[in-house]
């Protein structure tokens, strides 16, 4: 009787093994999109309404230094040139936060940056980005499945940040840092020694920025743990950008702890040394 029943569990465990390697998609056997993550149909909720998001996949990282070269290298072969024009860096950019000091003259194109979130780009620019990869997707794959590439709207990127929970922040807690006392993402750590309480007006005051080694520049993706759809810096590091022209959420490296909430949304006009991007991609059979 032993027996049987451990045969049973045996072939239990290999029906579910099987059932949850075919839950995914074929299309993902492409080296393109081994960093892309499932994102379920579900309910976000944003202030006080809730939206039905239908499901998609996001990239797991912010799109780093090295993708956004790739593409830049494939318009130069192709020779479209306008295209190149309005997708280049702007690396003069790093200028608007008064980034003296910074490494920013390598940021874009050292190796040691490879991994870094692209920043200082147009939203023209991601949105060319994102057109490049849906034509180099579709071309790697089979005519049975096509693909659609675009940054996300608000709710879908709400729901990739938040899952199920109702959480402020893309973990599911309201603090910034874990029971250990680490960091949970990317952000400008103002302390008590920054804040004075002006006694004329009744309130309190920031009367000393801080720019400590914690919060100089984005770091690479994987530095801080992800979230429950294993997603990470959707909060901090970079803002990024969504499908309504000039608008970026989640706060960046140079936020307040306040201002990396998920629902945070803050406007950018050209290109930023704070914001970044990542795709969503629909896959239509």
């Amino acid at each position: 009787m032993k027996a049987q029943f451990s045969f049973l569990v045996v072939l239990a465990v290999l029906f579910l093994a099987s059932g949850s390697a075919e839950k995914k998609h074929p299309l993902f056997k492409l080296d393109t999109l081994k960093n892309y993550v499932e994102i379920p149909a579900g309910k976000v909720k944003v202030s006080s309404n809730e939206y039905n998001v239908e499901g998609f996949y996001i990239s797991r990282y912010e799109v780093t230094n090295r993708q956004y070269q790739e593409f830049l290298q494939a318009l130069i072969e192709t020779g479209d040139t306008q295209a190149l024009s309005v997708a280049q860096v702007k690396n003069d950019h790093w200028q608007k936060i008064n980034a003296a000091g910074k490494p920013q003259e390598y940021y874009h194109v050292h190796s040691a940056f490879a991994d870094f979130p692209v920043v200082n780009v147009t939203y023209e620019g991601a949105q060319l980005y994102c057109q490049w990869l849906m034509d180099k997707i579709n071309q790697e794959t089979s005519s049975a499945y096509v693909v659609e590439v675009r940054l996300p709207s608000r709710e879908e990127w709400i729901r990739a940040a938040r899952g199920d929970t109702n959480s402020i922040y893309a973990w599911n807690s309201p603090y910034l840092q874990d029971a250990k006392g680490h960091y949970l993402c990317n952000f400008k750590k103002l302390g008590a020694e920054q804040i004075s309480f002006n006694a004329e007006n009744q309130e309190y005051e920031l009367v000393k920025t801080y720019d400590g080694p914690d919060a100089t520049l984005t770091e690479p993706g994987g530095n801080y743990p992800p979230n429950t759809f294993d997603l990470y810096d959707m909060c901090g590091n970079v803002a990024e950008m969504i499908a309504e022209n000039g608008k970026a959420v989640g706060g960046n490296f140079d936020s307040p702890g306040y201002d990396v909430r998920v629902e945070n949304i803050e406007e950018f006009e050209d290109a930023s040394p704070l914001v970044g991007f990542r795709p969503i991609l629909i896959i239509k059979d």
